[in-house]
């Protein structure tokens, strides 16, 4: 596991409206960049974190990693990978799914 616990839980916070604490007092960059709501752009911020800390070459994780099945609710989950597509396409990421029901990677753009 990556990312771990902290991804998750500031992204929980994120999706259920509470600022992620690295956000607080300043505007999201994603924010001002594009029309897309508030939400993802708060997740966008804690992902850029997190894949800026990554020790990947590529800086990338793959969504499994960021927000592992066993310990991460369903709905924050979905809520989650929405986000990622709403930032995919505003080419804020780059997402890759190599063959269905392979992980899907999640790339800084």
């Amino acid at each position: 596991e990556m990312l771990g616990k902290g991804a998750r839980d500031e992204l929980t916070d994120a999706l259920q409206g509470r600022e992620a604490p690295h956000t607080k007092g300043k505007q999201s960059k994603f924010g001002e960049e594009t029309m897309h709501d508030e939400k993802a752009a708060q997740v966008g911020e804690v992902l850029r974190n997190y894949l800026d800390a990554s020790s990947d070459n590529e800086r990338g994780c793959t969504l499994d990693q960021l927000l592992p099945p066993s310990a991460t609710d369903k709905a924050i989950a979905a809520m989650t990978f929405h986000a990622i597509l709403t930032l995919a396409t505003a080419g804020h990421v780059q997402v890759e799914q190599l063959e269905p029901f392979s992980p899907v990677r999640i790339f800084a753009a």
